[in-house]
């Protein structure tokens, strides 16, 4: 039985999808956003990552022992001006990125404040319209009061006059039955 060889594969190119099942930090900040704009970062970032990645490895495989390392060295800065490079574009792409999201941010607001210039005027309108019947309302009701405690300080006033005048004529009585009588046995 002749023996199958099978072409071993190139191991994948390292893609965001990657580094998301390596890093949670980035995992959290992509589910910050909705579908659409993961995607537009998943897109924009994916090209950082995959020319960030080989290099980061690379980097971390020189060791530079002593000054002889020339090539070492050389290879540290060239990889350090690569990663540099790779870094400013990404940048460029943040910049460009945060621009857009403000610029839809402030537009966002400005519609929400033209909205808004319409409704507040007419919500309190309407609410000084719903609190005119409530206000007349009270206004009659402290009316009714009003004249009802007029009413029984009235009242309770005369009862007070009239207890004082049937004291009187009480008083009067007397003296007057009194003065009668003493006219009489004379």
């Amino acid at each position: 039985m002749p023996k199958t060889t099978a072409k071993k594969k190139k191991p994948a190119a390292p893609t965001l999808a990657t580094a998301l099942t390596k890093r949670p930090d980035v995992k959290e900040k992509l589910e910050l956003v909705n579908d659409s704009g993961r995607a537009v970062l998943v897109q924009e970032f994916s090209p950082f990552y995959v020319g960030a990645v080989p290099l980061i490895e690379r980097g971390k495989a020189i060791k530079i022992k002593s000054v002889e390392d020339v090539s070492q060295m050389q290879e540290a800065r060239e990889i350090r001006l690569e990663l540099r490079q790779l870094r400013i574009a990404a940048d460029k792409t943040r910049k460009r990125l945060k621009d857009e999201s403000l610029r839809v941010g402030n537009a966002v607001q400005g519609m929400y404040n033209i909205l808004m210039l319409d409704v507040e005027p007419m919500e309190k309108k309407l609410l000084d319209d719903e609190q005119h019947i409530e206000r007349l309302e009270a206004e009659r009701k402290r009316q009714l009061l009003t004249s009802a405690l007029r009413c029984w300080l009235l009242t309770k006033s005369i009862q007070k006059c009239i207890g004082w005048t049937s004291c009187l004529t009480r008083r009067f009585r007397r003296s007057y039955r009194t003065a009668r009588r003493s006219a009489n046995k004379r």
